[in-house]
């Protein structure tokens, strides 16, 4: 219901930006496409499969785990767009993995 919320919030800023725009927004099937992909791609399927896993693993150790995703968001980016990683990356990483997994250990 979140998202479809945010979407229509965001549809005068969208009709705003077009009717100021000196190049439209045009609507083709591939852009159509695109549009429906970033809202159901990584919106619903995305909120579907983290209420799967807290149901699944519980609360604690979905929370544990998200707090990866910068680690996974820097390493996808170095693999996927070249980024480089920096020092500073690498020992946040290592502190973000240590404390995932001392949260983990501790609850066994």
């Amino acid at each position: 219901m979140t998202i479809i919320i945010g979407e229509l919030l965001l549809l005068p800023v969208f009709i705003g930006e077009q009717l100021l725009s000196s190049q439209p927004f045009v609507f083709t099937t591939s852009t159509v496409l695109q549009l429906l992909y970033i809202g159901i791609g990584p919106s619903i399927i995305s909120f579907y499969l983290w209420n799967r896993s807290i149901m699944t693993i519980g609360s604690t150790k979905a929370a544990a785990i998200y707090n990866t995703l910068p680690v996974c968001s820097a390493f996808f980016a170095f693999i996927i767009l070249d980024e480089p990683i920096t020092f500073i990356q690498i020992i946040s990483s290592l502190v973000i993995v240590a404390g995932v997994l001392l949260i983990l250990q501790s609850r066994k």
